[in-house]
Protein backbone atom coordinates (compact mmCIF):
# COMPACT_ATOMS: atom_id res chain seq x y z
CA UNK A 1 0.00 0.00 0.00
CA UNK A 2 1.39 3.39 -1.00
CA UNK A 3 1.63 6.55 1.06
CA UNK A 4 -1.32 8.22 -0.67
CA UNK A 5 -3.48 5.18 -0.02
CA UNK A 6 -2.42 5.16 3.65
CA UNK A 7 -3.33 8.84 3.93
CA UNK A 8 -6.69 8.15 2.29
CA UNK A 9 -7.37 5.24 4.64
CA UNK A 10 -6.44 7.35 7.67
CA UNK A 11 -8.64 10.24 6.56
CA UNK A 12 -11.56 7.90 5.93
CA UNK A 13 -11.16 5.97 9.16
CA UNK A 14 -10.83 9.11 11.30
CA UNK A 15 -13.17 11.45 9.43
CA UNK A 16 -15.46 11.75 12.47
CA UNK A 17 -12.53 13.19 14.46
CA UNK A 18 -12.29 16.25 12.20
CA UNK A 19 -14.60 19.06 11.20
CA UNK A 20 -12.41 19.73 8.15
CA UNK A 21 -10.37 17.35 6.01
CA UNK A 22 -8.53 18.95 3.09
CA UNK A 23 -6.56 16.97 0.53
CA UNK A 24 -4.30 18.74 -1.90
CA UNK A 25 -1.86 17.75 -4.59
CA UNK A 26 1.57 19.03 -3.61
CA UNK A 27 3.83 18.10 -6.52
CA UNK A 28 5.13 21.66 -6.76
CA UNK A 29 5.11 24.94 -4.85
CA UNK A 30 2.51 26.26 -7.30
CA UNK A 31 0.21 23.31 -6.58
CA UNK A 32 0.61 23.81 -2.83
CA UNK A 33 -0.33 27.49 -3.20
CA UNK A 34 -3.28 26.53 -5.38
CA UNK A 35 -4.40 23.87 -2.90
CA UNK A 36 -4.33 26.31 0.00
CA UNK A 37 -6.08 28.94 -2.12
CA UNK A 38 -8.71 26.31 -2.94
CA UNK A 39 -9.15 25.69 0.77
CA UNK A 40 -9.68 29.41 1.36
CA UNK A 41 -12.22 29.47 -1.47
CA UNK A 42 -14.08 26.50 -0.01
CA UNK A 43 -14.13 28.09 3.43
CA UNK A 44 -15.60 31.35 2.18
CA UNK A 45 -17.89 29.80 -0.46
CA UNK A 46 -21.05 31.80 -0.89
CA UNK A 47 -19.48 35.07 0.20
CA UNK A 48 -19.57 37.48 -2.73
CA UNK A 49 -16.32 39.38 -2.64
CA UNK A 50 -14.71 41.27 -5.48
CA UNK A 51 -11.48 41.42 -3.46
CA UNK A 52 -11.41 37.63 -3.17
CA UNK A 53 -11.85 37.26 -6.92
CA UNK A 54 -9.00 39.68 -7.58
CA UNK A 55 -6.61 38.22 -5.00
CA UNK A 56 -3.42 36.51 -6.06
CA UNK A 57 -2.92 32.85 -5.14
CA UNK A 58 -0.58 33.83 -2.30
CA UNK A 59 -3.18 35.93 -0.47
CA UNK A 60 -5.86 33.24 -0.07
CA UNK A 61 -3.16 30.65 0.70
CA UNK A 62 -1.89 32.84 3.55
CA UNK A 63 -5.47 33.35 4.73
CA UNK A 64 -6.06 29.57 4.74
CA UNK A 65 -2.95 29.03 6.88
CA UNK A 66 -4.10 31.72 9.30
CA UNK A 67 -7.54 30.12 9.46
CA UNK A 68 -6.03 26.71 10.24
CA UNK A 69 -3.77 28.23 12.90
CA UNK A 70 -6.75 29.72 14.69
CA UNK A 71 -8.88 26.57 14.81
CA UNK A 72 -8.88 22.95 15.87
CA UNK A 73 -10.54 19.93 14.33
CA UNK A 74 -8.75 19.78 10.99
CA UNK A 75 -6.61 17.45 8.91
CA UNK A 76 -4.64 18.73 5.91
CA UNK A 77 -2.99 16.22 3.58
CA UNK A 78 -0.21 17.33 1.23
CA UNK A 79 -0.12 14.53 -1.36
CA UNK A 80 2.68 13.64 -3.78
CA UNK A 81 5.28 16.01 -2.37
CA UNK A 82 8.25 15.98 -4.76
CA UNK A 83 10.68 17.93 -2.59
CA UNK A 84 10.31 18.04 1.18
CA UNK A 85 11.74 21.57 1.12
CA UNK A 86 8.64 22.69 -0.82
CA UNK A 87 6.43 22.12 2.22
CA UNK A 88 8.86 22.99 5.03
CA UNK A 89 7.52 26.52 5.39
CA UNK A 90 3.91 25.33 5.49
CA UNK A 91 4.63 22.52 7.94
CA UNK A 92 6.50 24.94 10.19
CA UNK A 93 3.58 27.37 10.19
CA UNK A 94 1.11 24.58 10.86
CA UNK A 95 3.42 23.04 13.47
CA UNK A 96 2.90 26.15 15.57
CA UNK A 97 -0.82 25.45 15.50
CA UNK A 98 -0.27 21.82 16.47
CA UNK A 99 2.34 22.58 19.13
CA UNK A 100 -0.14 23.82 21.67
CA UNK A 101 -1.50 20.26 21.92
CA UNK A 102 -5.04 20.95 20.88
CA UNK A 103 -6.79 17.76 19.80
CA UNK A 104 -7.42 17.07 16.15
CA UNK A 105 -4.99 19.45 14.46
CA UNK A 106 -2.99 17.36 12.04
CA UNK A 107 -1.07 17.71 8.84
CA UNK A 108 0.31 14.86 6.81
CA UNK A 109 2.66 14.87 3.86
CA UNK A 110 2.89 11.97 1.45
CA UNK A 111 6.17 12.35 -0.38
CA UNK A 112 7.66 10.14 -3.04
CA UNK A 113 11.22 10.45 -1.75
CA UNK A 114 10.94 10.33 2.02
CA UNK A 115 8.42 9.14 4.53
CA UNK A 116 8.17 12.73 5.72
CA UNK A 117 4.83 12.74 7.44
CA UNK A 118 4.16 15.07 10.28
CA UNK A 119 1.36 14.72 12.75
CA UNK A 120 -0.05 17.01 15.33
CA UNK A 121 -1.43 15.92 18.60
Amino acid sequence: MGKSELALQYAHRHRADYRLVWWMEADSPAQIQAGLAGLAGALVAGIDSVAAEQATTEEPAAWALAWLNSRTGWLVIFDNVEEAADIDLYLARLARACADHHPARHRLAATRHHAAAAGGT
